[in-house]
């Protein structure tokens, strides 16, 4: 009888969505859209759909010739992609690159490393900076420390990197975070000589004399990442998931022009689909509002802000274009939340020995004595971190509560206190907010009988000042006083816009 109500419930629920005014127009409006899309010029460039469906316009101008001539082009160009030089060097280069022996890596970076520490001392002798500390805390020696290090066990390996990334436990978490097979990553012939790659990581030791090794490391990585972007562009999005809160927002956004560019390769070559929805035209709305707002604001610095809050936007339309399956939706959430976790220990770090720099507007001293400092980790404002980290505790919840193993549920409890840990010392009073109410909207979503511990959960409120520290209880009691600094900023903004 409970499993008939519920399911009564739930189709009364269902009709109320399905009769909704607004939902049904913006099903209907997508459904147009959609098919504008797929018999317009759109579809025609960059999909396969019969050519029965094709618009008037297309009719006009030669109807199914038309069409052939263009799938005779299509085709054309596709083999031209295929067999261009920078996909055909790219081939080569990855085939070798994972032919070639372990051992040649570890000459390489042995060699980098050993040249690299060689030239920071000679360039130290000559600037004259001769004390031992200056040498050894110098960036150019811990980067050949480590590259030394990581590469002498490497010497010992007869294994290729093929052998290595299909056999070995990394390979194995590689091949699940990127969804490469081990099809994709074998390789019939090995190659290298590690006299060579002796003799190339002597030439970039010699050239960090003028670049910095971290900058020639960092040239190598973008080259690799664009390729296999190329090959994979959901391993951009990926990246945008992880790097996001760690590189400048200017980087993002060559990585996201970057990742739509390769999207749209692949969707003129029919290797991915498009699809519409009514929540796409709802952020497309939402893009021409601010698109709009930014050219007649009344400040000309407004319109760069909007083209790169429209530009981020369009990192949804990746998301959504790209991100269609439940294995890649997993690794997009483990790597936000393992991306989280890293920043948040940083943050953690830096909040307990006292190294973060504390400006004085975020956090009013003559109020807030107790509290010695504010956690932002790589974010720059503690409050922009708060924002942050409740998008990612909520990801965090989801991946602990689905049916992982002993050790995947583990790592995602430990993430998930760590990502709590640093909200909490970011002592931002709106994102711990917005955090609470999340879990009552969450837990309601979860179970109906979950109202019971909505209400155990108010009826407790009036207890939690003689639980809680006094610190927090004061910064909480505080939140609509005039003289916390924080507020009459904010209210000063709301009543003096301009």
């Amino acid at each position: 009888m409970r499993r008939n109500d519920e399911k009564r419930g739930g189709h009364f629920f269902l009709s109320l969505v399905r009769g909704s005014i607004i939902l049904g127009g913006l099903e209907a409006l997508t459904i147009l859209i959609y098919r504008k899309l797929k018999c317009g010029l759109f579809g025609f460039i960059f999909t396969g759909y019969p050519t029965e469906n094709r618009s008037a316009f297309f009719e006009w101008v030669g109807g199914t010739r038309a069409a052939a001539l263009w799938e005779r082009l299509r085709k054309w160009l596709c083999r031209s992609i295929e067999d261009s030089l920078f996909v055909r060097f790219g081939r080569y280069c990855s085939g070798f690159l994972l032919g070639c022996r372990l051992k040649v890596y570890g000459t390489f970076a042995a060699s980098f490393g050993a040249y690299t520490a060689v030239i920071a001392v000679i360039r130290a002798l000559l600037t004259g900076d001769v004390s031992g500390e200056d040498i050894l805390l110098n960036d150019s020696i811990m980067i050949a420390v480590v590259l030394i290090v990581s590469g002498l066990p490497l010497v010992l390996s007869k294994k290729s990197l093929s052998e290595a990334l299909c056999s070995s436990f990394v390979g194995d978490v590689i091949r699940r975070a990127t969804g490469f097979t081990e099809e994709d990553m074998t390789v019939r012939t090995g190659g290298g000589n590690m006299s060579t790659a002796f003799l190339a990581g002597m030439i970039f030791g010699a050239v960090t004399y003028k670049v910095s090794p971290a900058l020639l490391i960092a040239a190598v990585a973008v080259i690799v990442g664009a390729y296999i972007v190329l090959v994979k562009p959901e391993l951009g999005v990926l990246a945008l998931f992880f790097f996001m809160p760690i590189l400048p927002t200017m980087v993002l956004l060559g990585i996201e022009g970057y990742t739509f560019v390769c999207y749209l390769i692949k969707l003129f070559r029919r290797k991915r689909v498009f699809r519409a929805e009514p929540v796409d035209i709802a952020a497309l709305a939402f893009a021409f509002v601010l698109l709009t707002g930014g050219f007649i604001s009344v400040s000309s610095s407004s319109l760069m802000q909007v083209l790169l809050m429209v530009g981020f936007l369009c990192a949804y339309f990746l998301v959504v274009g790209l991100i269609r399956s439940m294995e890649w939706l997993v690794r997009c959430s483990a790597a936000s939340v393992i991306s989280g976790t890293l920043i948040s220990v940083y943050g953690l770090i830096t909040y307990f020995t006292g190294t973060a720099v504390m400006d004085d507007a975020w956090l009013d001293t003559e109020l807030f004595g107790a509290i010695t400092g504010r956690a932002y980790a790589t974010l720059e404002n503690p409050n922009m971190y708060g924002e942050y980290l409740v998008l990612i505790i909520p990801i965090a919840v989801g991946i602990l509560l689905r049916r992982w193993g002993g050790m995947r549920k583990s790592g995602a409890f430990v993430c998930l206190g760590i990502l709590g840990l640093g909200l909490v010392c970011s002592w931002s009073r709106g994102a711990m907010l917005a955090l609470v109410l999340a879990m009552v909207v969450f837990l309601l979503m979860w179970h109906r009988r979950a109202i019971f511990l909505v209400l155990g959960g108010v009826a407790a409120l009036p207890f939690l000042p003689a639980i809680l520290p006094a610190s927090i209880v004061s910064r909480y009691f505080d939140i609509g006083n005039m003289a916390d600094t924080s507020t009459s900023y904010r209210v000063g903004g709301w009543r003096h816009p301009l």
